[in-house]
């Protein structure tokens, strides 16, 4: 069985219709991973016994390229032409004479949840399986398997920067020599931007909406007066989602204070006319009405 040379462009138009076509529904609590299997040839002319440049479950370095936050197509086109870079890197590393790709999946990954995958080709005595280890913001490692009929012959671990692939590779026989399972975690979320001080082109948000707040009875009866400076955080939405005491005072008044104050709303912070989250400071004053002369 002869495979045909990798053609880049219509590679990237197949993978990009087959990916839009078998992306499934991923479960709330599943991690994402694009698994890819590619088949090599050896060039006939390289050096070496067929097939024996590869050792089942070796990890092959891959370029770095790192995905980026786009929509769906234009992630799609990326993420084909990442994994035609790959394609491209082992087979002039290992000298093949062709490289294809047998299929390309998107997978929703439980952690420790063994995932058998398809067979390089419907007569391949190989198989492969997947298992998730773990992943944070930053990376995803996996457990890779490859079986020949029952028998277990590599069982590796492999760990790859989100948004990036890791390689492992392995052997199918004469029929196909080379296999080289691509495993892609999804990219990390972009991290959101913590709030902006009020300043430079920032516009302060206003505020619209004002509680009064109680003044507590014991404060009252106690004569206590004071100034409580509090830090809120108020977001996009112009609502105070976080209240920070930078100066309080006694007898309940910085309890009021920040209770109150939770409730106010606001014409969101603008920059560059865009809402934005911001610290702003506001200080509430408490005083007592001066006592009438009997």
């Amino acid at each position: 069985m002869k495979s045909r040379p990798l053609s880049l462009a219509p590679l990237s138009l197949a993978l990009l219709a087959l990916a839009l076509a078998a992306a499934p529904a991923v479960a709330k609590d599943a991690f994402p991973t694009q698994v890819s299997l590619l088949i090599g040839f050896p060039d006939e002319d390289a050096s070496g016994a067929r097939g024996a440049l590869v050792v089942p479950g070796t990890v092959l370095p891959v370029p770095v390229t790192a995905a980026a936050p786009v929509g769906l197509v234009e992630k799609e086109e990326e993420a084909t032409a990442r994994l035609v870079k790959v394609a491209e890197g082992l087979r002039k590393t290992l000298r093949l004479s062709t490289l294809d790709v047998s299929y390309r999946l998107p997978l929703s990954l439980e952690v420790d949840a063994l995932r058998d995958l398809p067979p390089p080709t419907s007569s391949s005595d190989v198989r492969l399986s997947i298992k998730l280890l773990g992943y944070d913001e930053n990376t995803a490692s996996y457990e890779v398997q490859f079986f020949e009929r029952s028998t277990m012959i590599a069982d590796t671990r492999v760990a790859a920067v989100r948004g990036q692939q890791a390689v492992v590779g392995g052997l199918n026989g004469a029929e196909a020599p080379y296999l080289f399972l691509v495993v892609e975690p999804a990219p990390a979320e972009p991290s959101k931007p913590g709030p902006l001080k009020v300043e430079g082109d920032v516009t302060p948000p206003r505020a619209v909406h004002k509680t009064q707040p109680q003044y507590p009875p014991g404060a009252k009866q106690a004569g206590t007066e004071g100034v409580v400076v509090l830090r809120t955080t108020i977001d996009e939405r112009g609502a105070v989602v976080d209240v920070d005491v930078l100066r309080g005072a006694p007898d309940g008044l910085t309890e009021a204070a920040v209770e109150a104050v939770r409730q106010w709303r606001f014409e969101p912070a603008l920059l560059d006319g865009k809402p934005v989250s911001v610290y702003y400071n506001l200080t509430i004053n408490f005083r007592l009405p001066d006592k009438k002369e009997e």
